[in-house]
């Protein structure tokens, strides 16, 4: 993610850091399922409340992940 935040900073295309920002978020969505798995997603003990946390905690860590990013000037 550092080179690709690097590449972002660096270009003066527009388009380019459009492809950039979007492979940066996907690869923090990527970092939020990695950070808040859902061990009981195939499991006798699924809960949809549950569920609902987790996706809860994931989009907090993607949009704080995203905020600080921000507050760095790299968007």
């Amino acid at each position: 993610m550092e080179d690709l935040i690097r590449l972002y900073n660096n270009s003066q295309s527009r388009l380019e850091r459009a492809n950039l920002w979007s492979h940066i978020e996907n690869m923090i969505e990527d970092l939020a399922i990695e950070t808040y798995p859902n061990e009981y997603e195939t499991s006798l003990y699924y809960d949809e409340d549950y569920e609902d946390l987790i996706n809860t905690q994931r989009e907090a860590f993607k949009k704080g992940y995203l905020s600080a990013m921000e507050e760095l000037n790299l968007n």
